[in-house]
């Protein structure tokens, strides 16, 4: 006879009804440990990180690539094409572009200092001294809102004409150092009073080396050409 410990205080067994008990006990204990974990687990090992895998596929028919070196952006031509990839991210390495077309002359002047025919401005008149500047030369501004940008070798008639309108020209006035114009004396006009006295027959002679391009959006280019000036001072 055994003595097992029970809830319900000491009892006496038999050898055959303890080994049942203490199955039942062992089967409930593994079967709680199972429950909470008790086995031990192993961390998964970590994943290996795959290998780059090689390819030979040749790369798309037309697509642009580019090959840089140490100092230029170099275009590979377009499979099947002939003509060069833009080269886009030139500004983004800090290089200037690989190719200008020399034939646009007009693009290699700045617009401030460019004449209506694309090529540097020239000086006006430095006696009488004119400009919107006061430099001799025709050129312009956002605050120069009569646009004074064609030179025009003045004459009576436009004199006449223009102190009609309300711009005397030819009075003096010491008081903005302003000697007055006569016949004959270059002057930077304002594009809009000139083209208004080309249509009234008044209009003085155009210097076209130095009048400003910006005349052009007041007046065509073939009246200017017209009514150029073939006297040299």
């Amino acid at each position: 006879m055994a003595i097992l410990f029970s809830p319900y205080g000491s009892v006496l067994h038999p050898p055959s009804m303890r080994l049942t008990i203490l199955s039942m006990w062992f089967l409930s204990l593994l079967a709680l440990c199972v429950a909470v974990g008790c086995s031990p687990t192993k961390a998964a090992p970590p994943a290996l990180a795959s290998p780059p895998v090689e390819t030979d596929k040749a790369p798309i028919q037309g697509e642009s690539n580019r090959r840089i070196d140490e100092s230029v952006v170099v275009p590979v031509t377009n499979a099947g094409g002939g003509s060069a990839a833009t080269q886009d991210g030139g500004s983004c390495l800090g290089l200037p572009p690989l190719k200008t077309d020399p034939s646009n002359a007009r693009s290699a002047v700045p617009p401030e200092r460019r004449n209506i025919e694309g090529n540097t401005l020239q000086t006006c008149s430095l006696s009488p001294l004119t400009g919107w500047f006061r430099d001799g030369l025709c050129r312009t501004d956002d605050r120069d809102r009569g646009i004074h940008v064609v030179c025009a070798s003045v004459n009576e008639a436009f004199l006449t004409f223009t102190k009609e309108r309300g711009n005397d020209l030819s009075t003096p006035k010491p008081k903005y150092g302003f000697p007055g114009l006569k016949p004959g004396d270059r002057w930077c006009l304002c594009a809009a009073r000139w083209y208004e006295a080309q249509r009234a027959g008044k209009a003085p002679s155009v210097v076209l080396d130095a009048t400003h391009e910006k005349a052009l959006t007041v007046v065509p280019l073939d009246i200017l050409r017209k009514n150029r000036s073939v006297n040299k001072k």
